[in-house]
C-alpha cells in the first residue's frame, strides 16, 4: 500500500476508507455538465457551427436548482460541486457565482475541439480541469437525490471508482430488433470492447449497460482508460465528436468505460452477471412494494419524464414520490405532440405549462428548502 498511509474521509453517514497513497484526504469533487439552449447567443452559434438544434437535447427545465438542493442534503461529504458549461452566460440567474466553481470548456477541452456541442468531448477532458479532486464524480444536471448517499456507493475502500450499478446485458445482436441510434451506439461499444481485449468464448452476458446515474472516476484510471482506447478509430470518433450529426458510429461513452473497469477489477462474466440481475431483482421489487403498500425500501436508481401530456408527467412525478429512488433523472420527454387548450406543443423550445407547474411542485415538495447555491 505504497507508504502504508490510511486516509480517512468522515461524513454523515460512515467512513469512506481510502487506501490508494495517491489519493487526497476525502477529498471527492462532483463535475455538474450543464447546458441551458435557450440563451440566444447559444442557439445563434449552434446554427452557424452545427446546424439546426433539437430543443429536448438542450432545454433547461429548472432541474439544476433542485439538483443542488438534494446534493446538499443528501450528499454533505463533497468537497465541491463544479459547474461545467460553455461560457459564463450559460450561468442561470438565480445561481450565487461565489458558492460553486465555474469551469468554461476553453479551461480543459481542446482548442481544436472548440465550440462543441456535444457531450462526449467534454465527458473525455473533465481530468484536465485545474485542480480538480484525484477523485471525482461526473454528474448531470437532470440528476438528483432521493436519500442519503455514501461515497461508498461511488468509491470501493481503496479509493477505486465502482463499476456498479449495471443496468442490463448488451447482446452483440441488439441491434438486429432494436435499429434506434442509441442501440447502435451500444452494439459499437461492445465492437470497440472486442477489439481491445476479445472475449472468448462470446456470450450475450459479456458486456453490460451503464443506467443514466452519476459515474465515478478517477484520474489516474481515466488517463490509462484513454491510453488503452486512443488508438480506436471508433473511440476516437467519439470522443472528437462536436455535434450529434447524423453518424451513427459512435460510442456510449459512460458504459465503454464501466465495462473496461469491470475488466480492469478483475470481474469475471459470472460475477457480472449474478450481481446484475441479484442487484435488478432487488431493485424491482422494492419498486413495487413502496408502491403498493406504502413502504420505503431503497430503490437504488430510477429514471422519471417531463412530457408534454400533463396527465403522462403528473403519474411520473406520482411514481416518484411513491418509489423514493437514492438517485433518480428526471429525463425531458417533452418532445411528445400534445394538444391543450388550443395550443400544440411539440418538439420546440415552449413546454407545455401544467407539465412543468407539476414537475415544479414535485421537486419544491421533496426540496422545499434554498440551497446555498441560490442567491438570495
Amino acid at each position: 500500500m505504497g507508504d502504508g498511509v490510511h486516509r480517512f474521509y468522515q461524513h454523515s453517514r460512515g467512513t469512506l476508507r481510502v487506501r490508494d497513497s495517491a489519493a487526497p484526504d476525502g477529498e471527492i469533487d462532483v463535475v455538474i455538465l450543464y447546458v441551458d439552449g435557450s440563451k440566444t447567443a447559444f442557439q445563434e452559434s449552434h446554427l452557424a457551427q452545427a446546424g439546426p438544434l433539437s430543443p429536448c437535447q438542450v432545454r433547461s427545465l429548472g432541474e439544476l436548482r433542485f439538483l443542488f438542493r438534494s446534493m446538499e442534503r443528501y450528499a454533505p461529504w463533497v468537497r465541491r460541486p463544479l459547474l461545467v458549461v460553455q461560457n459564463q452566460e450559460q450561468l442561470p440567474d438565480w445561481l450565487d457565482p461565489t458558492r460553486v466553481r465555474v469551469i468554461h470548456h476553453d479551461q480543459f477541452v481542446p482548442a481544436e475541439l472548440l465550440p462543441t456541442f456535444h457531450g462526449t468531448p467534454v465527458y473525455a477532458h473533465l481530468h484536465r480541469i485545474p485542480d480538480l479532486a484525484e477523485h471525482y464524480v461526473v454528474w448531470y444536471d437532470d440528476h438528483m437525490l432521493g436519500r442519503n448517499l455514501s461515497p461508498n456507493f461511488f468509491f470501493d475502500g481503496w479509493g477505486r471508482p465502482r463499476a456498479i450499478p449495471l443496468d442490463s446485458p448488451i447482446p452483440r445482436w441488439l441491434g438486429r430488433f432494436l435499429p434506434d441510434a442509441f442501440t447502435h451506439s451500444l452494439v459499437m461499444t461492445t465492437r470497440v470492447l472486442d477489439d481491445i481485449r476479445p472475449i472468448w468464448p462470446k456470450t450475450a452476458l459479456d458486456y453490460y449497460l451503464y443506467p443514466h446515474i452519476p459515474q465515478a472516476n478517477c484520474k489516474t484510471w481515466w488517463q490509462e482508460f484513454l491510453r488503452q482506447f486512443s488508438g480506436h478509430s471508433l473511440f476516437q470518433g467519439t470522443i472528437t465528436r462536436r455535434k450529434r450529426g447524423t453518424s451513427r458510429n459512435y460510442v456510449a461513452l459512460e458504459t465503454l468505460f464501466c465495462n473496461w473497469l469491470l475488466r480492469r477489477l478483475g470481474w469475471s462474466r459470472w460475477r457480472s452477471a449474478r450481481h446484475c440481475a441479484g442487484q435488478q431483482l432487488m431493485r424491482l421489487c422494492a419498486k413495487a412494494l413502496n408502491r403498493m403498500l406504502g413502504l420505503h425500501l431503497p430503490v437504488t436508481y430510477e429514471i422519471y419524464g417531463i412530457f408534454n401530456d400533463s396527465g403522462k408527467t403528473k403519474r411520473s412525478m406520482a411514481a416518484l414520490l411513491a418509489e423514493q429512488p437514492t438517485i433518480f433523472c428526471v429525463n425531458d420527454n417533452a418532445y411528445d405532440r400534445f394538444l391543450e387548450e388550443g395550443c400544440v406543443y411539440e418538439g420546440g423550445f415552449e413546454v407545455n405549462p401544467r407539465s412543468l407547474a407539476r414537475f415544479r411542485e414535485t421537486m419544491e415538495k421533496l426540496y422545499p428548502h434554498a440551497s446555498q447555491f441560490e442567491r438570495n
